[in-house]
C-alpha cells in the first residue's frame, strides 16, 4: 500500500467513527412531547372555565371576553395540522399569551407548565400580539 491508499483508509476510518459518534437529535423533546396528557393548558383551562372568578384570576378577563377575542383571532391563530403533529389551538395560543401578560412569569415557567418550546412561546406571543393589533 502506498501513502495515498493509507490516507485513504484512514479517512474512511475517521469518518465512519464520526458518524457512530454523533448522538442522533430527538424531532420533539419527549418532555413537550407529553404536552397533551400533562399539559396546564389540557389539564386546567376546562376547569378554570366552569369557574368564573378563578378564570378571571388567571388571565385577568373574563370568559366572556376571552370567547370574545378568541373569535375575533381564531382564523388568524389557527394552522393547518400536518401528518407529522397537530398544530397548537388557537385557544392555547391565546391562553398561553394571557398568562403570559397577566403574570409577567418567564418564558422558562411557561416552558415547563405548558410543555411547549421556549421558541415556540416566542413565536405565540408574538403571533397573538399582532394579532389582537390588527383589530
Amino acid at each position: 500500500m502506498d501513502a495515498e491508499e493509507i490516507a485513504l483508509l484512514c479517512y474512511i476510518r475517521r469518518r465512519k467513527m464520526k458518524k457512530e459518534k454523533k448522538k442522533k437529535k430527538l424531532w420533539v423533546n419527549p418532555f413537550i412531547s407529553d404536552r397533551n396528557r400533562s399539559g396546564i393548558f389540557f389539564k386546567l383551562y376546562g376547569d378554570l372555565r366552569k369557574s368564573p372568578e378563578k378564570f378571571f384570576n388567571y388571565t385577568r378577563m373574563s370568559i366572556a371576553s376571552f370567547d370574545e377575542l378568541l373569535n375575533l383571532c381564531r382564523n388568524d391563530l389557527t394552522k393547518q395540522d400536518t401528518i407529522f403533529r397537530k398544530s397548537i389551538s388557537a385557544a392555547e395560543k391565546l391562553f398561553v399569551s394571557l398568562r403570559y401578560f397577566a403574570s409577567g412569569c418567564s418564558l422558562m415557567e411557561l416552558y415547563y407548565n405548558y410543555r411547549l418550546g421556549h421558541t415556540t412561546i416566542c413565536t405565540i406571543i408574538r403571533e397573538v400580539c399582532s394579532v389582537i393589533c390588527q383589530y
